[in-house]
């Protein structure tokens, strides 16, 4: 592993306008999953003490960037989106060199961050209210949108680019300021980012960045009682934490949270499609987001040959460093992931997991990143009734198991205890089949359910969302 040298770029957290350092004098490296020599820079290792400076900035700012126009608000956004645009492939290489994904991928991520730059800041023309008749002779009653205040904005680091987009951009044309603190294993991308926004005409203290671990910045934002708005995504874990602090000081709360996501493949479904949809389901971005796709229910009738398939696509999967365009799945993003996910298998193995599961973990030219992928045989088939741990447990992972089952009722959302969780897929269902369904987001004949429209949120049993966030709903929450 390489060591930092004099031309190491250090990079500096953004408060009121100005980059400045840390006043702990610490940094953190940043390193290429896939080539661990390759440093990519020094960040902040930040304390409460700059969280506190940056929400004095931000809060300062409101008073201010609350009373600029929608519509103004919304031509600094569309430059925004305009230079992320222009400089999508730079953006996208950097994201792969620091957190691994393929580079189809990223240019993805990018291009969502572009897709919901553009939508929101054509909202800027659209903050309607209402007015309502009143019970009351020669009175007028109507409503208008105001904002909030600060917005503690928290991000993970499989979508660096897009899901901060979804949470930054609605809060700033709706006249909100913001604390960013991204994910430490990926704070270039989401500094592009901020950049591009202040480079566009954000007023200084509208949008502040600060990079550092969780138990420091995170929690500095969520107590403080100046910060009105919360949006996190990462783990369930987290996320209830998130919520427990924020109640006390009555912030509005958003948190999308971890899922334990499953394809439903019925007996009359198109079977190409479907194994297509699950190796996308469960090894893009290697494995490593919300919605992944860690389980297959498969009807008894196309269970053989879909796991003949499966299994064959999924062992030709090329796998290395996501620069190189001949890869088709990137590396974990950091050893501690990857050897979450091989702990994932060693346990399902361990409860009964058929000797044709296949998995593999290579070091990559022998530099410390590691790559792995695995796909499950048979994990009891037939009891769905009492699943194994690998089948009910939660989290990102890169396993994908099958199970076989005779049929699903959909209409009363059984799936026995094969729980409701985010991304709920369902390949070849008829669309009266999609109305009764209870749950999350439900996707038919495609891996997931996306697009900037679309408001993203859950209900019931699914604990994976709470709140709502994208599209115009996300947006007057």
């Amino acid at each position: 592993m390489g060591t930092p040298t004099a031309d190491t770029t250090t990079y500096c957290n953004l408060i009121d306008g100005d980059w400045v350092p840390s006043v702990s004098g610490e940094l953190f490296e940043n390193r290429n999953p896939a080539n661990t020599d390759d440093l990519i820079g020094l960040f902040q290792k930040s304390t409460a003490a700059d969280v506190a400076r940056a929400i004095d900035a931000a809060r300062r700012a409101y008073d201010h960037w609350r009373l600029v126009p929608a519509p103004k608000r919304a031509e600094i956004l569309f430059r925004a989106a305009q230079l992320l645009a222009d400089r999508k492939e730079a953006l996208a290489r950097d994201m792969t060199r620091e957190m691994g994904k393929v580079l189809d991928e990223t240019r993805g991520d990018v291009q969502e961050a572009i897709d919901m730059t553009f939508f929101m800041a054509g909202e800027g023309r659209r903050q309607y209210g209402q007015t309502v008749p009143s019970e009351l002779r020669d009175k007028f009653a109507m409503s208008i949108r105001q904002p909030v205040g600060v917005s503690a904005i928290i991000t993970p680091w499989n979508f660096p680019m897009a899901i901060p987009s979804w949470k930054i951009i609605p809060a700033l044309v709706c006249g909100n300021t913001v604390v960013f603190k991204p994910a430490t294993l990926t704070p270039l991308s989401a500094l592009h980012f901020v950049s591009i926004l202040a480079e566009a005409g954000i007023p200084r203290g509208v949008v502040n960045f600060i990079t550092g671990g969780g138990a420091e910045v995170g929690n500095a934002l969520l107590v403080s009682d100046a910060v009105r708005v919360v949006s996190f995504t990462g783990s369930t874990e987290v996320g209830r934490t998130v919520s427990a602090q924020a109640a006390p000081s009555f912030k509005k709360v958003h948190l999308e949270m971890g899922g334990k996501n499953v394809i439903m493949i019925m007996d009359d479904a198109n079977l190409e499609l479907a194994v297509e949809g699950c190796l996308w389901g469960g090894f893009g971005t290697s494995g490593q987001r919300c919605t992944a796709a860690s389980r297959v229910v498969v009807h008894e009738k196309l269970y053989q040959p879909f796991l003949e398939q499966f299994v064959t696509r999924a062992k030709a999967l090329r796998v290395g460093d996501g620069l190189d365009p001949a890869t088709q799945m990137g590396p974990s993003v950091s050893r501690g992931q990857l050897e979450t996910v091989m702990e994932y298998v060693e346990i399902g193995q361990k409860e009964g997991a058929s000797e044709r599961i296949l998995s593999r973990a290579d070091d990559l030219r022998g530099r410390g990143a590691r790559h792995a992928d695995c796909a499950g045989g048979d994990l009891r088939p037939g009891r769905v009734r009492n699943p194994m741990h690998v089948v009910r447990g939660r989290g990102r992972r890169r396993q994908r198991r099958t199970i076989r089952a005779l049929g699903v009722d959909i209409h009363s959302g059984r799936q026995s205890r094969v729980r409701r969780h985010a991304g709920h897929e369902h390949w070849n269902l008829l669309r009266q089949r999609a109305d009764h369904w209870r749950g999350s987001p439900l996707a038919v004949r495609r891996h997931e359910v996306d697009g900037q429209r679309s408001p993203r949120g859950g209900h019931g049993g699914a604990r994976c969302v709470f709140g709502v966030e994208v599209g115009v709903r996300g947006l007057q929450r």
